[in-house]
């Protein structure tokens, strides 16, 4: 999953990069840039998903289980402009319902639970007319809880995140925005009688945007 989200953010930079040359050859104000430069502010939210896996130091595993949620939080950025291009860095904090539980082999229910995510990114995009689509990656920090046996461990786990968006103003000032994120947040110990790691490392999300440049 990690290459595909890779590769697929690579094949859209590289769109961004073919961009300039086809839209030089259009005619008429609907692509004319729109000035994106300066600092922003907004909300952000959506759904997110992902996988995990409980394994102990024996080699035992609960087998990989679903996570499911959502993500309600503010993000904030700052933009250059040169030409059409538009290179900036954006920063949110999202409050997280993200969680799953494996039964079966866990008979008291192995759960991994996404308390909070943070990211700080880079972005990078190209102004076609109000719409400007984007490459983004960063640093991601958030709260991961697992439980297992009725006992739970909760870290702050600091990893990576990867993307891509787009977002289309209706005026300078204001904007919306929807991107997909991939984000790494490797794994939680947790101290258990046979000590066993909650992988956090397969966290996927698609959020909406409000934005207001000041």
């Amino acid at each position: 999953m990690k290459n595909l989200v890779l590769g697929a953010v690579a094949s859209l930079f590289a769109f961004l990069i073919a961009v300039p040359s086809a839209s030089a050859n259009a005619v008429g104000p609907a692509l004319a840039p729109l000035d994106w430069s300066g600092p922003y502010w907004g909300i952000t939210g959506g759904a997110a998903w992902g996988q995990s896996i409980h394994t102990d130091n024996n080699g035992a595993t609960s087998g990989d289980f679903d996570l499911h949620g959502g993500l309600l939080g503010v993000q904030g950025g700052y933009n250059w402009v040169v030409d059409a291009w538009v290179i900036g860095v954006e920063a949110d904090a999202s409050l997280s319902t993200l969680k799953g539980t494996k039964y079966g082999i866990c008979s008291l229910g192995c759960t991994t639970d996404l308390r909070w995510l943070g990211t700080l990114r880079g972005r990078a995009g190209y102004s076609i007319g109000k719409f400007l689509p984007y490459v983004t990656a960063g640093l991601a920090t958030g709260e991961v809880k697992a439980e297992t046996l009725n006992i739970s461990n909760s870290e702050t786990r600091v990893g990576w995140t990867a993307g891509a968006g787009i977002a289309y103003a209706f005026t300078t000032g204001f904007s919306i925005k929807a991107e997909y994120l991939y984000t790494d947040l490797g794994h939680v110990n947790v101290p258990t009688p046979v000590p066993l790691r909650a992988k956090a490392d397969d966290l996927q999300a698609i959020r909406v945007g409000l934005n207001f440049a000041f």
